[in-house]
């Protein structure tokens, strides 16, 4: 048999051109659905908002009711020394008895026990509201400054 010596060089080039007619309307639902996660994002920082304002307004009534409450606390609590006063005074004066001097003290002590849960109270409803607001700084939450009655 014989043998042909190769002298050719076979080269190929091939183009593809890929041109769509009909898609499946792929790209419209793709476009609806990033719409809707859009508008879930929005409906969820909506109501993360009104959560927020939920929180700072019923922080600030709570501040607002203990406020109050430490007025009165303090009310009551000058109320109560006068009573002792006057009861201890009347009982050295030998015209009070034992018994009334013991229910002005136990009335006193009970006021200022009022008192410190008052304040106490007040200190919580304010420190809450400070860090709902997101205002809470260090000297917000440093205790014993000052005297606050």
């Amino acid at each position: 048999m014989p043998t042909y010596s190769s002298t050719g060089h076979d080269a190929y080039v091939g183009v593809q051109v890929s041109i769509p007619f009909f898609e499946g309307f792929g790209r419209h639902y793709q476009t609806d659905q990033a719409q809707a996660q859009a508008e879930r994002q929005q409906d969820a920082l909506d109501d993360a908002r009104r959560q927020v304002s939920l929180d700072v307004w019923s922080s600030y009534q709570t501040l607002t009711g203990a406020t109050r409450n430490a007025g009165n606390s303090a009310n009551l609590l000058a109320i109560a020394e006068r009573s002792w006063e006057a009861s201890r005074h009347r009982y050295d004066a030998g015209v009070g008895n034992i018994l009334e001097l013991m229910n002005t003290q136990t009335a006193l002590a009970n006021a200022k026990q009022r008192r410190i849960q008052a304040l106490a109270d007040w200190d919580n409803a304010r420190i809450d509201l400070a860090s709902k607001l997101g205002t809470l700084g260090r000297e917000d939450v440093e205790c014993c400054g000052g005297s606050r009655d």
